[in-house]
């Protein structure tokens, strides 16, 4: 057994920031995502999501211009199964709109980032100065595989998720391409992990 030591000095910092870091967070949630509290029904999503926010609205941007910089998160829990939209107009298709399910752990189903409102929050994004860590889809077109466990051998009830990466390899060529990708500082793979 070797032990080495080392000194470490509490007034050399290692990194740091530019002083003025603010981030603030954009999620997916529509409009339907309600909360009853006391008999009182809560819809605090309505016009809160990145899909539905009024970018344009002349306050919200003033306020992210004072924020210069300001770095702004597109996750949260839906941002892991969202669609993007793979062609223009797509919406007759594979783009379609949340719809409520008992069938999914956060209780909503579809939902589609389409081209255009891509294009909408790219610009939003270079008109206030802000950068954009944006949440990939890291659950979309999930599958299930069966696990093989420590003694090698297949096991049936325990099975581990695969990514469907088609989607968001398509989307990721959509911004090269269009030169839609300038304000992403940064890319989320899984929300809040």
């Amino acid at each position: 057994l070797r032990v080495q030591f080392t000194n470490i000095s509490h007034d050399m910092g290692l990194s740091g920031d530019h002083g003025s870091f603010v981030c603030a967070t954009l999620d997916w949630w529509p409009a339907s995502k309600c909360l009853d509290t006391s008999g009182t029904k809560l819809c605090p999503w309505e016009n809160a999501s990145i899909l539905t926010a009024p970018l344009d609205h002349l306050r919200l941007r003033g306020l992210l211009r004072a924020f210069e910089g300001i770095t702004l998160r597109i996750g949260g829990t839906l941002a892991d199964s969202i669609f993007y939209e793979e062609e223009e107009d797509d919406s007759t298709t594979k783009c379609l709109p949340f719809a409520t399910s008992t069938q999914t752990r956060h209780g909503y189903e579809h939902g589609c980032l389409t081209r255009q409102r891509w294009r909408e929050i790219a610009q939003w994004a270079s008109d206030t100065h802000a950068q954009i860590i944006f949440g990939i889809n890291g659950l979309h077109g999930q599958r299930t595989r069966n696990m093989v466990n420590a003694s090698g051998s297949s096991s049936a009830n325990a099975t581990a998720p695969v990514w469907d990466s088609s989607n968001a390899r398509q989307f990721l060529e959509f911004l090269r391409d269009q030169k839609l990708y300038h304000n992403i500082w940064g890319l989320e793979f899984g929300n809040e992990l």
